[in-house]
């Protein structure tokens, strides 16, 4: 038992802490569950919202120290890859684009280049004499 005034504080404070700690990472294992719940229920909505619950609330827990950033970032860095994977059937549907579309725009001579070039350097000089 404590002996002293600001000991008994120091536990009551200490135990305090202590609760508000693990009332926010219960917060995050519930979250991590909904996010792992919404992947598996194949419902993008639903995983979008609740993958940017899960980061707010990793962030708030690192800023006050709770959690090391490391884990922090893991986290985001696998929830970001689930979101692309989830969003990836969608755009993989579409038409690739036909490669010739790029060579109409190459179709420009050096030598025209060169020769625009020269007659800016003679417009040039002709001003500054």
């Amino acid at each position: 038992m404590a002996n002293t005034k600001s000991a008994i504080k120091y536990i009551r404070k200490t135990e305090t802490r202590a609760l508000r700690n693990r009332q926010i990472k219960t917060r995050l294992k519930t979250f991590a569950k909904k996010v792992t719940a919404a992947a598996a229920a194949d419902d993008q909505g639903a995983l979008a919202t609740t993958v940017c619950d899960y980061i707010s609330t990793l962030d708030k827990a690192g800023k006050n120290g709770l959690v090391h950033p490391n884990k922090i970032a893991r986290h985001k860095a696998r929830c970001a890859q689930l979101l692309a994977a989830k969003a990836a059937p969608v755009t993989a549907a579409a038409p690739a684009a036909p490669a010739t579309a790029a060579a109409p725009a190459a179709s420009v001579t050096p030598a025209a280049t060169t020769a625009a070039a020269d007659d800016t350097d003679a417009s040039d000089t002709a001003a500054t004499a």
